[in-house]
């Protein structure tokens, strides 16, 4: 206790005006003088749900100014929202001719400006239709596979899909069908194309990444100084049958490139506006979800991780990490832990066994990561038993907990969290010694980078797209959420901290973005055909054919698209 002083503490209090601020404050030093009493720290938080003028207050302490998610934009472009009409098309096509920067937006979660148009945006909210497909605009092969279509039931796994759809939106109109998406994020508010253009991955290292599911798109691309409509499809998958769509629609079918569909696939928004796609999707299903503590020591004894990853009966597995070394079961056994949550793959008449723990469905998170900031203010020396804290309260009660499919994968509440987040991939095989590395190096550096959130392991299949991080090999991405705030010494802290990862990362682990998150610009600017030296000759060819200069913005600048 010897970095809380009175003074620090008469300060801090000056802060609040609530009405109940001296009772709160005498809670806080009463858990930091015990700050093991699992009672004292309920007792705060709560105190904190409960109260709206203690959330004021930390709002005002801490909290970012409204817009400020999109952290880098310079000047805000023109924002239309056409309706999914002809009318609507049209004035698509119209404003790609007369701009002359253009690019199509979903939700606007990216925390950059990789979707930020120059000039005008086009927002695709209203495009958000889930479609039956016309099976006589398919090639028989396609509906022979089983992977596309139950021949007994004549139940059609392949959904066209506005490019506005959000996840939540596509769970809930699937699950009608007794349908669910192959794989899905931990965020339902997202769209899911807008996820799977970033490089966004889901779980499960026998599952592909979101883009990968998609088999078709119907894109509005510049072709020889015209706006043209084109559908895009692998040539060593393709689903439509060429002759009848185009006789029917009068567009034209792209099938004879693998290399253009990957892509399209993760293009970040700049090879056209994409109108809708189609998606391959399952039946539906439900999973058994546990939440456990394992010492990380444990975990890389007799390849225990990759053989719990390979079971048959597991759709995936992530790890959340408290970097720093914390005394869980007492003196003398300080080191590494993490919780680590697995979905089995439920069985018809299994019954809900347990229940989840209150940090995955406790209310106020926001307010609550407000308030661990303060903490962290009055006492830095609490971080690793705050991370310890937030992973405790996630663990789950019972022997498992039978969940729907989506719900199983969303991350709860923890969501809502006000975070600075940074997520990079990197080769499977890697994970365990860049765990150590970046352990050490956090360790080492816990004045400068101080690491305020659990850090997230999960684990994807290999991916298709040219830019996306699963390219190729299967993939650990890791999750590097900072609690945040307008304070600018945090602020600087958390850019400095996302920076060394990501650094770090790519130069020692063949490491490369997620393309919605906080990127490292330099590295990125000096090192793009290093990072992507395989693909990037590729998807440039593709950027200059349909449409250089016109989706020109700060991701394209990034890896100089434009030269």
């Amino acid at each position: 206790m010897a970095d809380l002083s009175q003074e620090k503490l008469m300060g801090m209090a000056g802060k609040f005006k609530s009405a109940q601020a001296m009772e709160f404050m005498a809670l806080t030093v009463s858990f930091l003088h015990d700050k093991d009493s699992g009672e004292k720290a309920n007792a705060l938080i709560e105190k904190v749900s409960s109260s709206p003028s203690l959330q004021q207050d930390f709002k005002n302490m801490y909290a970012k100014d409204e817009g400020a998610k999109v952290a880098t934009v310079v000047a805000k472009p023109v924002v239309i929202t056409p309706p999914d009409t002809p009318a609507g098309l049209k004035l698509i096509k119209d404003k790609m001719k007369s701009a002359k920067f253009i690019r199509a937006h979903g939700t606007h979660h990216a925390f950059t400006d990789v979707k930020i148009s120059k000039e005008v945006s086009i927002s695709m909210r209203n495009f958000n239709k889930v479609l039956d497909i016309d099976q006589t605009l398919l090639l028989d092969a396609v509906l022979e596979n089983p992977m596309y279509r139950n021949k007994t039931l004549n139940k059609l796994y392949l959904k066209e899909i506005g490019a506005g759809a959000t996840i939540d939106h596509l769970t809930d109109k699937l699950e009608d069908e007794d349908l669910a998406l192959m794989n899905q994020p931990g965020f339902g508010s997202l769209t899911y194309l807008g996820v799977a253009l970033v490089g966004g991955h889901g779980s499960g290292i026998g599952i592909k990444s979101l883009a990968d599911y998609i088999v078709s798109m119907n894109v509005l691309v510049i072709e020889n100084g015209k706006v043209v409509e084109k559908r895009i499809e692998s040539a060593s998958n393709p689903i439509t049958n060429k002759e009848k769509y185009e006789q029917q629609t009068g567009i034209e079918v792209l099938n004879d490139s693998d290399d253009r569909m990957n892509a399209f696939r993760v293009s970040v928004g700049s090879l056209g506006i994409v109108l809708s796609y189609i998606l391959q999707v399952q039946d539906f299903f439900y999973l058994k979800e546990r939440r456990e503590f394992h010492a990380w020591d444990d975990l890389k004894k007799d390849n225990a991780i990759d053989k719990l990853l390979r079971k048959d009966d597991l759709h995936s597995l992530h790890i959340w990490f408290n970097p720093y070394p914390y005394n869980r079961k007492g003196p003398g056994d300080k080191q590494i832990w993490c919780l680590v949550s697995t979905y089995e793959f439920a069985k018809p008449g299994d019954p809900n066994a347990g229940s989840r723990g209150t940090g995955v469905q406790m209310e106020g998170i926001r307010s609550a990561g407000y308030f661990l900031l303060f903490a962290l203010d009055l006492l830095p020396s609490i971080l690793p038993w705050i991370l310890h804290r937030s992973l405790s309260s996630c663990e789950h009660k019972g022997d498992y907990v039978l969940l729907k499919c989506y719900e199983a994968l969303n991350f709860g509440t923890p969501n809502e969290a006000d975070v600075d987040p940074t997520n990079c991939g990197i080769p499977y095989e890697k994970f365990p010694a860049a765990a150590d590395a970046l352990f050490k190096r956090l360790g080492e550096n816990y004045e400068e980078h101080p690491a305020t959130s659990p850090l997230g392991f999960r684990f994807v299949g290999s991916g298709t797209g040219l830019l996306g991080a699963q390219h190729n090999r299967e993939t650990c991405m890791i999750e590097f959420p900072l609690l945040s705030c307008f304070i600018k010494t945090l602020k600087r802290k958390n850019g400095d901290t996302l920076a060394m990862f990501n650094q770090m990362m790519m130069d020692d682990f063949e490491g490369k973005p997620h393309w919605g998150q906080h990127v490292h610009e330099e590295v990125l600017k000096n090192k793009h055909t290093t990072v992507y030296k395989t693909t990037y000759d590729t998807f440039k060819k593709y950027y200059v054919q349909y449409g250089k200069n016109k989706f020109s913005n700060y991701f394209t600048g990034l890896l100089k698209l434009d030269d």
